[in-house]
């Protein structure tokens, strides 16, 4: 399915996900690009949306960067687009902590792209009814032999509504 299909079907499911809360994020991410026994430190921004489905299920889309700032940055920095799924384990309708887990495929790009497959999981904490702390792992794998671009991401999440 092409990204803009996904988009449409997102968009249009998620009115009739109105038990579940679509939103927004923002993150830094403090993390490595591993491969073959050695691993440089990478740092990384990545803003990006869910999408409700249906009870505990979200589609989302992301975008960011990464590179390692200790050698010049601009030199090392590395484009990425994900489509993800998502499944919410919200134990009650109104609960602050909203654990979930994701997986989906990632574009990474610089002069050339690199397809790849991430999956994590992570923590919403809902401070407030539009907005939440967020804490995740996440690792993208491409490439053979393997690579890992893996990290820890704090950020936030922001929604217009509460469910």
């Amino acid at each position: 399915m092409k990204p803009t299909a996904l988009i449409l079907l997102c968009l249009a499911c998620a009115g009739a996900a109105t038990a579940q809360r679509s939103y927004g994020y923002w993150t830094l991410m403090n993390g490595g690009l591993s491969a073959a026994g050695r691993t440089h430190y990478q740092l990384a921004l990545h803003g990006g949306g869910e999408f409700a489905i249906a009870r505990g299920f979200s589609a989302g889309l992301e975008g960011g960067f990464t590179g390692d700032p200790r050698r010049n940055y601009g030199d090392t920095m590395l484009g990425m687009a994900s489509v993800n799924g998502y499944y919410h384990a919200r134990l009650a309708r109104n609960a602050r902590l909203d654990p979930f887990v994701t997986m989906g495929y990632t574009v990474l790009f610089r002069t050339d792209t690199q397809n790849a497959f991430n999956w994590g999981g992570g923590l919403n904490w809902w401070l407030k009814r539009t907005a939440a702390l967020r804490v995740e792992v996440r690792d993208h794998v491409f490439g053979d032999p393997r690579v890992h671009l893996w990290g820890i991401r704090a950020g936030v999440s922001f929604s217009s509504f509460w469910p």
